[in-house]
């Protein structure tokens, strides 16, 4: 996992920053839904 962050770090910053997307929306879902 390391040497491939290190091959492609541009690749993995956007792997995070998506995950993170799918994160926040999916918490934003789930307390719409706990309303």
């Amino acid at each position: 996992m390391v040497a491939l962050i290190k091959g492609q770090p541009f690749l993995y910053l956007e792997y995070k920053q998506m995950l993170e997307f799918y994160h926040s929306s999916y918490l934003f879902i789930k307390a719409k839904r706990m309303k």
